[in-house]
């Protein structure tokens, strides 16, 4: 599973980068432009107008690619724990459930068309006739650590303090068009835990993190969900998969290990702690799953499990009985067999799904139906029969070395 989120972390960050780069090339070119346009005020506007129009489009492009980037990962998350609980044999599998994805991916890539918004506002207000308000503009609008050199040599020049005729003004934008084409211009603060700003980075280094951290939390969620849709009302248990490429002190100690996801099983460290203590940090690849481990951790935590429990616990062991797993005072304890094609659990599923019927909500209300029916009678076949609100347990009586139990044989649909 690590290398599904790998892959689609790779597709959607060359993605991303391809559209900001594409317009990343037309915003410099502009700038230039309106550099080089000094009192041609045709010009101008139109640069202006192109500027502004480049924004939009790539507000556009960030917005659509996002989404679908979202939708993507999310399906992807809920398919791939779907083939790995199938894989498990579990019996019973949950209803899916929909879901509507907020899109936090363009909330955070909106941070990048914002900077560049009030960066481009400022520059396109410059009196482009002045060389000088030129080469200021152009400073605050380049940041320093972008290396441009004859922009940060252009004081020692001279031209600012003497008439620059237009060819040598020319030339000078040829160097600077050339020096900063394949650079990005456009810087962002990060921000640590405590919400101070640590460092300044690249726009596409951001957006390239945000598409790998985003990819990656989405498709956890999509994790999340799928396992408690299909597990939630038995467990919440998972197991931390993936191994880090460098030692890293926040996912090793986590690694292989059994987690709780909403604190529901106590006793496990849950998720929320795990990543408080820097678990799925920034370009982590570690995910999450229902393994056999967790099987057999369920599977140990129940064994002495009484009513829907017993019931849980023989859809994950698929074999065997839970000794009085039910109790009524008219005919004591009852016995939860998982049994075959004829009899017991296994019996009471393959009908149900035979009738396209949901067999977790059916089963849902078992223990309840058992223990809290109306008996109402013993069939011809000496079983009894308890009824209640339209669905009927079978009990069948069992004589095993001269001592009498009772089994439930069947579950289905009647009314009394």
């Amino acid at each position: 599973m690590t290398n599904q989120i790998k892959n689609m972390q790779l597709e959607q960050a060359k993605t991303l980068l391809e559209i900001y780069n594409k317009r990343l090339a037309e915003i410099k070119r502009s700038i230039i432009e309106l550099a080089k346009s000094g009192e041609n005020t045709l010009k101008l506007a139109l640069e202006k107008k192109r500027i502004e129009n480049i924004i939009k489009q790539i507000k556009k492009e960030f917005k659509e690619t996002t989404d679908e980037a979202i939708e993507e990962s999310y399906q992807e998350g809920k398919n791939e724990q779907k083939t790995l609980i199938a894989a498990l044999g579990i019996a019973i599998i949950g209803s899916e459930q929909k879901k509507t994805m907020q899109n936090i991916y363009y909330t955070h890539l909106s941070r990048i068309t914002t900077i560049m918004s009030r960066k481009l506002a400022t520059y396109v207000r410059t009196d482009f006739s002045d060389k000088k308000a030129v080469v200021n503009s152009l400073n605050r609008l380049i940041p320093q650590q972008s290396g441009i050199k004859p922009l940060n040599n252009i004081a020692s020049t001279g031209i600012l303090s003497s008439e620059v005729d237009k060819k040598r003004w020319q030339r000078l934008m040829k160097r600077l068009e050339q020096d900063f084409k394949n650079k990005d211009i456009f810087t962002v603060p990060y921000y640590n835990k405590a919400g101070d700003v640590v460092r300044h980075v690249k726009a596409s280094t951001y957006a390239e993190m945000l598409a790998r951290t985003l990819t990656a939390n989405t498709y956890r969620e999509a994790a999340q969900d799928s396992i408690l849709e299909q597990f939630g009302e038995f467990g919440d248990l998972v197991e931390i998969l993936g191994r880090s490429a460098v030692d890293c002190s926040e996912c090793k100690p986590y690694e292989g290990q059994i987690l709780s996801l909403t604190g529901k099983t106590k006793g496990y460290t849950t998720i929320e702690e795990a990543r408080a203590s820097g678990l799925f940090h920034p370009n982590c690849i570690h995910s999450f799953a229902v393994t056999d481990r967790v099987i057999d951790e369920y599977l140990k935590l129940n064994q002495s499990a009484k009513g829907q429990r017993a019931i849980d616990y023989l859809l994950l062991k698929q074999e065997g009985e839970v000794k009085n797993a039910f109790y009524r005072n008219d005919i004591g304890n009852i016995d939860l067999i998982w049994g075959d094609d004829k009899k017991g659990l296994k019996h009471i599923i393959t009908r149900r799904m035979q009738q396209n019927i949901d067999t977790k909500e059916f089963l849902s209300n078992l223990a309840e139906v058992i223990e809290k029916g109306q008996l109402v009678r013993t069939n011809n076949k000496g079983r009894y029969e308890i009824f209640l609100n339209g669905k009927m347990a079978i009990i069948e009586p069992e004589s095993i070395n001269g001592k009498q139990t009772f089994l439930l044989t069947a579950f289905k649909r009647r009314k009394a």
